[in-house]
């Protein structure tokens, strides 16, 4: 688990940050992966997941998955992109977490990191 500020006023500023990461996991491994970031930087899961395939019924959307995950600090959003041979990381939080601790976590579980970036707001 990761340190963090245990005094930040929750709701009173969100961090956000995203990775691109070299790898295309199956829907099992990405569900697998984003509940083992969630326990890494010590947030807590407010279930249900929303996972989506794509193209969706309608045919809308390119090829890949994207699940949505609720924290009670927030969200987590995962979406592959198979064509393009990446997943997209995003996670926000009104609790603080290492940009850097996380794409190095990514990189272990998923592969190389190819674009990492984060704000403060």
């Amino acid at each position: 688990m990761m340190e963090r500020d245990k005094n930040l006023n929750l709701g009173s500023e969100e961090m956000q940050a995203g990775w691109r990461v070299k790898a295309v996991p199956d829907r099992a491994h990405l569900l697998q992966v984003a509940c083992h970031l969630i326990r890494f930087v010590g947030m807590t899961e407010d279930p249900p997941a929303d996972v989506r395939e794509y193209p969706n019924e309608q045919g809308r959307g390119g090829l890949g998955c994207q699940a949505y995950l609720p924290l009670t600090e927030s969200w987590l959003i995962m979406s592959t992109w198979p064509v393009h041979g990446f997943t997209r990381i995003n996670l926000s939080s009104c609790l603080e977490f290492d940009p850097v601790a996380v794409g190095n976590f990514l990189a272990k579980e998923l592969g190389p990191v190819l674009m990492e970036w984060s704000n403060q707001l």
